[in-house]
């Protein structure tokens, strides 16, 4: 009885907010700050609509009451990840890192092993000068989650400032020797090698402990393209191998490739077929456009 009374409040939270978040896109904040305070005055407890009455300001540019709704969505839910990083971009927006790190500090110290919010301090404490700090804070945030693209790019371009250039890649190899039956830890290492044996290793490794997974199979194609080794790209695109076929997100690297080759109307055909047997595949809609 209980689960279904909050599923109905859920449902009528977002019949009332979703209107509210629409008008706001289209810029009418008016008749969007009514909706949601007509919702608020029915819910005023509950802290997703306090996040969406936030919003409207932040589209405004309403940073003081945009930081305002927040600070009420946290009374209502002091640990709720996301509400602590809209504050924190929300007062990074106002130039106040100060209160950013603080507000990040004690998140991190509550909740240690969320890897959003580690990294959005270690980004905090970079633009303070804390390298050292959050370069650990990002690194630590891998630990958690090595399926972080954000913090891998950040990770990167700091240990370049740095003159850290093998930083990326000693972690990855310390991340693979602490999972070693971690798909997305070998791919990650993967990502960081130029190629040979090792490479070839890491996206087998990461192939073996989850076949179904099209990302070593993606990676393998980009490299084989760098090198201009069409004919394996191609053959790693049409996956013949892969139980029951390979899927649309492998087969649509094969206009992709035919292309990089030089082959733009073998590409395009390949490409019209592909949409043919796929016509809900959106991406590749948006390739032929």
């Amino acid at each position: 009885q209980r689960t279904r009374c909050f599923q109905r409040r859920r449902q009528i939270v977002g019949k009332l907010a979703g209107p509210a978040e629409h008008l706001a896109e289209l810029g009418d904040f008016d008749a969007a700050r009514q909706r949601i305070d007509e919702a608020l005055d029915r819910f005023p407890l509950v802290p997703r609509l306090w996040l969406d009455k936030a919003h409207i300001f932040e589209l405004q540019g309403d940073g003081e009451r945009e930081q305002e709704a927040l600070t009420h969505a946290l009374q209502l839910a002091p640990h709720w990840s996301l509400t602590l990083r809209r504050l924190a971009d929300s007062w990074e927006r106002s130039g106040r890192y100060d209160r950013s790190r603080d507000l990040l500090h004690a998140a991190v110290l509550h909740d240690p092993l969320d890897p959003a919010l580690r990294g959005y301090l270690a980004r905090v404490l970079w633009r303070l000068g804390e390298q050292d700090d959050a370069v650990a804070h990002i690194e630590e945030a891998l630990r958690l989650s090595c399926d972080y693209p954000w913090a891998w790019d950040q990770l990167a371009q700091w240990s370049q400032v740095r003159g850290e250039k093998d930083r990326c890649l000693h972690l990855a190899q310390e991340l693979v020797k602490s999972r070693p039956g971690d798909s997305q830890a070998w791919l990650s290492l993967a990502r960081h090698l130029d190629g040979g044996p090792q490479f070839n290793h890491a996206i087998l490794s990461a192939i073996a402990l989850d076949p179904r997974r099209t990302e070593p199979y993606e990676l393998k194609i980009e490299r084989f393209v760098q090198a201009k080794r069409f004919d394996e790209a191609l053959q790693a695109a049409r996956a013949q191998d892969w139980p029951g076929g390979a899927p649309v997100e492998l087969r649509i690297w094969v206009p992709w490739v035919l292309r990089a080759k030089g082959e733009g109307e073998n590409a395009l055909r390949e490409l019209e077929a592909l949409l043919v047997q796929e016509p809900r595949y959106y991406p590749g809609w948006r390739l032929i456009a």
